[in-house]
């Protein structure tokens, strides 16, 4: 189970657009290059697919601009200078495939929006952010007006914007962008589907960020309640949901509410994974951290006391992580006047860092 914070990256599929079918002799051989050159790319065969596409690109070129082949071959030839970070060469060819294709096939021209997509993640790849935007959007109208407003692709658009939004610190238009792009794939999947819950993730997290705890609370209870239905009351899914409805309420300071989803996680790990498997290790140390705050220390000192077992037979007893460990557990063990114990683990722990070359914690 992921322990990482609740931002799940949202990015676009680069889309190969091929043309299919042709069945004029002169076409076969355009059509052999690039289904050739989009099979070695999707393999990642890179130097084959550049191979495949610069004869594909010389063939549709002498068709001529009014041919709709040579946007295709233009999109898949940017798509492979972007997988390979040749991101001047990806630019240029992104550029000149929007102009041909605007000019031949219009301004709402659906293959136009999937340049546009790409074009895009080339630009969000390099943290040109207030570039990335533009193309998108312009993606995102084209795609309402010739899908509607409620299709997954809109969707898509909309969780994609978002996440640029985030980026450049506009978080409340972020959530936003989110909450409706949920609202297109109930309409589609249900309000139950499983599907929903790394978009309902993200937006506890916009929320999260802008300190809205009160918004990010029904959220996450409703991912709890999906999971559930879906899994299982005791899946490892519904476990990483608990998880963050639990961080959120510790947050709040609502530690009271936070100590028994934190408790359910260590439930369901332990009977999932086992009583000494080291994903437990983070969620103890979580569950002590509420104790303590609850001055349950007693209670906080006997889950760190196992956290710090697990971490020695998982990591090793000279491992860094359970240095860190020895140190949270000699903390509590002074809140309970236990202090000779403390000492003797920071000594440990000092002994440790020392070892791996990083100085001990100043006395």
């Amino acid at each position: 189970m992921s322990k990482n914070t609740f931002w799940c990256v949202l990015s676009s599929l680069l889309v190969l657009a091929s043309l299919q079918g042709a069945g004029r002799a002169q076409e076969k051989y355009w059509d052999a290059a690039i289904e050739s050159g989009e099979n070695a790319l999707n393999q990642r065969r890179y130097a084959e697919a550049e191979e495949k596409f610069i004869t594909a690109l010389k063939m549709a070129e002498r068709f001529g601009e009014q041919d709709p082949r040579l946007g295709v071959t233009l999109n898949d030839m940017a798509t492979l200078y972007y997988l390979q970070g040749k991101y001047d060469q990806a630019e240029l060819t992104f550029k000149r495939c929007l102009t041909l294709r605007e000019k031949v096939e219009g301004p709402d021209s659906p293959d136009l929006a999937i340049t546009l997509r790409n074009f895009s993640e080339l630009y969000k790849a390099q943290r040109k952010y207030d570039l990335a935007k533009a193309p998108l959007e312009r993606a995102f109208k084209i795609d309402e007006r010739s899908l509607g407003r409620d299709d997954l692709v809109v969707s898509r658009d909309l969780k994609n914007l978002s996440y640029l939004y985030r980026a450049q610190g506009n978080l409340p238009e972020s959530a936003r962008l989110l909450e409706r792009a949920i609202a297109i794939e109930e309409k589609t999947w249900g309000p139950d589907s499983p599907d929903l819950y790394p978009d309902l993730n993200n937006l506890a997290s916009a929320y999260n960020f802008q300190k809205k705890y009160a918004q990010a609370e029904p959220v996450l209870a409703r991912a709890v309640s999906i999971f559930e239905k879906a899994k299982g009351a005791d899946s490892l899914y519904v476990a990483e949901a608990v998880q963050h409805l639990a961080i959120v309420y510790a947050l709040e300071g609502k530690n009271a509410q936070a100590e028994p989803l934190f408790k359910r996680v260590v439930a369901i790990e332990e009977k999932a994974l086992g009583p000494e498997n080291p994903e437990l290790v983070v969620d103890l140390n979580n569950l002590a951290t509420v104790y303590s705050s609850l001055g349950k220390y007693a209670e906080s000192a006997k889950v760190l006391e196992r956290a710090l077992r697990i971490a020695q037979k998982a990591r090793g007893p000279d491992a860094l992580e359970v240095a860190k460990q020895l140190r949270k557990y000699s903390e509590v063990l002074r809140k309970v006047g236990r202090e000779a114990e403390a000492q003797k683990l920071e000594t440990q722990a000092d002994a440790i860092q020392t070892k791996a070359g990083q100085p001990a914690k100043p006395k």
